[in-house]
């Protein structure tokens, strides 16, 4: 399999990207960034949406981690 380019990315033909999509982007498995998304999700760096075990990153928020180096939002913590 062919590491991935972002234009790569920005070209999949959907706007919540999952694991699989930008594993080998990112030089890991898709387990590794489930695991962090659900002990941690700040450390990631991008945005990630948590539905029970699943993962959903926005794609847009991806690319724009990738290109200016932080996130497109607010941590919002109600608790």
């Amino acid at each position: 399999m062919r590491k991935l380019k972002i234009e790569d990315i920005e070209s999949i033909k959907k706007e919540f990207l999952i694991p699989e999509d930008i594993a080998s982007f990112l030089g890991c498995d898709k387990y590794s960034i489930n695991v962090q998304a659900q002990k941690n999700p700040d450390k990631l760096g991008f945005p990630v949406v948590i539905l029970g075990s699943r993962i959903r990153i926005p794609k847009e928020g991806f690319v724009f981690w990738y290109k200016y180096g932080k996130s497109t939002v607010l941590n919002r913590n109600t608790t």
